[in-house]
This record gives C-alpha cells, sequence and structure tokens, in this order.
C-alpha cells in the first residue's frame, strides 16, 4: 500500500502536460542550431582571393588588353609614355566613326635599317609598354577612330611645301618617305618635302587604337611658267585637255560656305558675270581625277574621314585639307553636288551634276553623275564651280619667246 501511494504522489508532484513540451525542446534545439548557422554560411559573402598581375619584362610587340567597362563595351588598356610627342587636335576635324579594330602597330617590311636619327615603329613599342599596367581614363566609352592626316595634302605643288600633321585626337605619329629604310617620330616641326616622294605614316593614340598605314603621293614642280589663270582657278593640262577651274566651289572663297539652292541657269549666270563659264562633265571629271586617273580626288581607294560625305549639313569650302584633288583644288567629292553645262545622254532634258554631297559616301567620286535634277529648278545639295579657258601669257609677244 505504501508503495502505491508513493507512486501515486510522485506522480502527482510531476504532471504529465508538463513532462512532454520539456523533451520536444531537447530534441529540437540542435536542429535549430544547425539550421541557424546554415543561414549565416549561406548569407556570408564569397571570399575571393587575389591574385597578384603576372607581368613579363621581356615584351617584344605590343598586344592591346581588353577589358569590359560597365556599358558592356570593350576597352582598351594599352597607353602612351610621357615622354612621347603628341600631336594638337585642330578645331576643323569632327568626331569620326570607329572602324578601324587592328591594334597591332604595321611594320613595312622594306624596313631593312634604322639609322641614328631614324627611329622604326617598333622602336616606340617600350615606350608603350612600360605603361600597360597603368589604368587609362576615358577609353572604354570612345568610339571614334583615329585619323591623322597631312596638311597640305599630296598632288601637284609648285614649290616645295611644309608639312604638319594633324589628328582628330592627341596621338604619336611615325612617317618616312618612299627612299627612306626606316622611320622617324614626328615631334610637331614641320616635314619639308623639295622633291617628288611618296610619304608614308601611321599613328597609335593612348588608348592603343592604331590608325593603319597610309601614304600620300607629293609631286613638286618647281619650274613654273607664267600665270595662264586667273589667280583663284588652277590649271588643268591632261593630255589635250588644257582649261582653268575654280580652286573651290562658288563663291570661289576659302573658310566660305559654298552656295546651294540654284538653278541650272542660275549657275550658268553666275559663272558668266565673272568672265566664266560653267565645267562640262568631262573637263570636271579630268579636274578631279587628275593625270592618274584617281577615283577620288585623293586617290584611288575611298576614305571615309577625307571628304565631307558622311556629314549632315554643308561644310565651309576649303575646311578639310586632305580633300584636295591632284591639281590642287577642294571639295570635289562631298560637301555640294556641284552642275555641269552638259547634257545627259540619258535624258536630253536634264544635265550632269556631279562629285556627291555630304551624305554620298562612297557615291562621291570623280565619276559619279546623276542627271535626275530639273535644271529649272533650285535644289538644297547642288551648287558649283566655274571654269574658263587657258589664257595666253601677258608676256608673250606675237613672234617672240615666252
Amino acid at each position: 500500500m505504501e508503495n502505491d501511494e508513493k507512486k501515486n504522489v510522485k506522480s502527482a508532484g510531476t504532471p504529465q502536460s508538463e513532462r512532454y513540451p520539456i523533451r520536444v525542446v531537447m530534441v529540437l534545439l540542435p536542429v535549430l542550431l544547425v539550421l541557424l548557422i546554415l543561414l549565416i554560411r549561406r548569407c556570408s559573402p564569397p571570399e575571393t582571393p587575389i591574385t597578384p598581375p603576372v607581368v613579363d619584362s621581356a615584351v617584344d610587340s605590343v598586344e592591346t588588353v581588353e577589358t569590359v567597362d560597365s556599358s558592356g563595351e570593350a576597352s582598351d588598356t594599352t597607353g602612351i609614355s610621357e615622354g612621347d610627342t603628341m600631336i594638337p587636335v585642330p578645331d576643323t576635324v569632327s568626331t569620326l566613326p570607329k572602324r578601324h579594330s587592328e591594334k597591332k602597330i604595321p611594320v613595312p617590311v622594306d624596313t631593312v635599317s634604322v639609322s641614328d636619327t631614324v627611329e622604326s615603329p617598333q622602336d616606340s613599342v617600350a615606350d608603350i609598354v612600360a605603361v600597360m599596367q597603368q589604368p587609362v581614363k576615358g577609353c572604354g566609352g570612345d568610339t571614334s577612330a583615329l585619323w591623322v592626316y597631312p596638311d597640305p595634302s599630296g598632288g601637284l605643288h609648285r614649290r616645295k611645301v611644309d608639312v604638319l600633321f594633324h589628328a582628330n585626337r592627341p596621338a604619336v605619329v611615325h612617317y618616312r618617305f618612299q627612299e627612306d629604310t626606316g622611320w622617324t617620330k614626328y615631334t610637331g616641326d614641320p616635314v619639308v618635302i623639295s622633291a617628288t616622294t611618296t610619304l608614308h605614316f601611321d599613328a597609335i593614340d593612348s588608348c592603343g587604337t592604331v590608325m593603319e598605314h597610309r601614304s600620300e603621293y607629293y609631286e613638286i614642280e618647281t619650274a613654273r611658267s607664267s600665270a595662264l589663270c586667273a589667280k583663284d582657278m588652277e590649271q588643268v593640262q591632261v593630255g589635250e585637255m588644257n582649261f582653268c577651274i575654280d580652286r573651290y566651289e562658288w563663291p570661289n572663297r576659302r573658310g566660305a560656305i559654298p552656295r546651294s539652292y540654284v538653278s541650272l541657269y542660275q549657275a550658268m549666270d553666275s559663272c558668266f558675270s565673272v568672265g566664266k563659264r560653267l565645267c562640262t562633265v568631262e573637263e570636271w571629271a579630268v579636274a578631279c581625277s587628275g593625270p592618274y586617273s584617281w577615283k577620288y580626288p585623293y586617290g584611288q581607294s575611298y576614305e571615309p574621314y577625307a571628304c565631307g560625305t558622311h556629314d549632315s549639313v554643308v561644310a565651309p569650302s576649303g575646311s578639310r585639307p586632305e580633300c584636295r584633288s591632284f591639281f590642287g583644288l577642294f571639295d570635289m567629292a562631298g560637301n555640294l553636288l556641284e552642275w555641269t553645262s552638259t547634257k545627259a545622254v540619258e535624258n536630253s532634258s536634264f544635265y550632269y551634276v556631279t562629285g556627291g554631297f555630304w551624305e554620298s559616301g562612297p557615291k562621291s567620286g570623280c565619276h559619279d553623275k546623276r542627271y535626275s535634277y530639273y535644271p529649272q529648278n533650285r535644289h538644297n545639295p547642288v551648287g558649283f564651280r566655274c571654269c574658263s579657258d587657258v589664257s595666253a601669257p601677258s608676256s608673250a609677244k606675237p613672234g617672240g619667246k615666252r
């Protein structure tokens, strides 16, 4: 009886409803702790090991390292040392669309030796490699191509010329003449050309963008006879053709906005008012292509940045020095279409216009002509320039010597 009573008393001291929650908590507590630890580890950022860059001191060539910025565009990390000479940026050069993807410095295969005063593009690699580990700011969003050109441009020159290089942004330029065996770094001083030659050049900017190899042909003719054309005109003599033509589009003044929105008959009257005439399509094409039958006024290959062929408006006459023909005529590609006095073979009611205008692109060559403009109407992209016959020298006397 006493044992049964002790059992009843013990059972009565600890209710069964209180014993089970304690057991459940004891069982679930370790599980909750494990889950909490896993949750904390999951939310913590992973540790990223930092690997120092490996720099090879024996670099034989420059390779462009491309990274991707926040906009997703590739950017170059190649640069130029502070010791290199940057050529200035002229006000007349606009931002250009990027088209060159080649990033290696071109080295001509005919370069066989380098003198003390001649430096090849390969020699400037050390300057670029020295700063390859330094970050270059402002290159990731740059979408323009590097463009360098000489001023004055190639073609026929009646005297020696002092050439200066210009670019659309600071760059290091190397050049050489056709007869040279090595390259010279351009320092900003004029490059004197006193005899007929071909000038080769290329460039690289601080972002590592390389301009492909280019060349300009210069023909120097120092022995010139008495002037046979007006001062604002150039003489064109190819084969049996010999005439004078305006240096710029009407009103034939450098820096002036050429006149457009004129009819054919207005153009004829304007030329007549100054003792000239409208050019024939044959004269215009020969003046543009020169004695070597260039496809464009500056050469055989289309250069998208040489003339105003990718613009939205007409540009001042002569504002693009590279848009110069062999005979020294400006803006014969792009800028404005030009009236001629030649009736179209396709339809005799129309007259040919030539040269393309400010957004003609490659369709702006010396032999690109159109005949869809009504001659009695005025057209926004159409202008003109004048021609005249070659006059006898004022010093010439009948039966005498010049």
